[in-house]
């Protein structure tokens, strides 16, 4: 079964093993002063990005991750749907052409959070894969598919995003970071995780007017997979806020402890 951690090489069963990546990790921390306390942030492979909460008193409060990478997309910003009690990591509420997207934003504490509210801005989106299917082309997804009663099918590249509703259409009393979706896979490549030496796969994809980061646990990846094959399935997606314009980089790695 995937989760968002062997999306990225690593085998996590309990919480001490997140505390092994963090402990052995430590001499690669910057101490960044956000929310009611601080980051601690280290980059494993220069793409695999944690976020140890950290209060006053040196306790561990919590961890967000993220995936740097180049899934760069032009996202409305409606308003924060949630954050969390220390003030470090949130979830937004964004649209894209009128249509609703949550995104789990995991560095909270050190963004202007009213200032870009119903601006345009930039967000690097990954998404972890929690279910995934793959069909050689459009035609051979499209086939797989039984149609509705109307007769409809979903396009090769829907999005839905799920984290806002129920199944029933009603509004979820939870939001959720989450969605469903279907695209073309523009690049993919099997990458190693040098702290597990295990293996994942990263993919790009093109959705509905969305480019996108993609993680897939190595396990349910096929061996004939290529560029230009269609990828479907259902992920959470984590946002790193850029900036209101793509070249004014909100660059946070360089804030420090203050």
């Amino acid at each position: 079964m995937p989760s968002h951690y062997s999306d990225m090489g690593f085998e996590v069963k309990s919480v001490d093993d997140i505390k092994t990546i963090y402990y052995k990790n430590r001499d690669k921390v910057n101490i960044i002063k956000g929310g009611k306390g601080f980051y601690h942030v280290f980059r494993i492979d220069k793409n695999i990005e944690f976020l140890i909460q950290v209060n006053s008193k040196k306790q561990i409060l919590g961890l967000e991750f993220h995936y740097l990478g180049k899934g760069y997309n032009h996202l409305k910003i409606i308003k924060w749907l949630s954050v969390s009690k220390n003030k470090q990591a949130g979830l937004l509420r964004c649209e894209l052409d009128g249509m609703p997207i949550n995104l789990n934003i995991p560095n909270v504490g050190v963004l202007p959070k009213q200032k870009y509210v119903q601006d345009i801005c930039t967000f690097q989106v990954v998404c972890f894969a929690e279910q995934v299917s793959f069909f050689k082309d459009e035609e051979e997804y499209m086939s797989s598919q039984t149609p509705s009663e109307k007769g409809f099918k979903l396009a090769a590249n829907y999005f839905i995003p799920s984290g806002t509703f129920n199944s029933d259409g009603s509004k979820k009393s939870k939001q959720e970071a989450n969605a469903l979706f279907a695209g073309k896979i523009l690049e993919f490549e099997k990458r190693l995780n040098t702290y597990s030496y295990k293996e994942y796969y990263y993919f790009l994809v093109e959705t509905f007017n969305m480019t996108l980061d993609v993680l897939v646990d190595k396990e349910i990846v096929p061996d004939n997979i290529s560029a230009g094959n269609i990828i479907t399935g259902s992920f959470w997606l984590s946002a790193k806020f850029i900036g209101k314009k793509q070249n004014e980089e909100f660059n946070w790695m360089n804030l420090r402890k203050s």
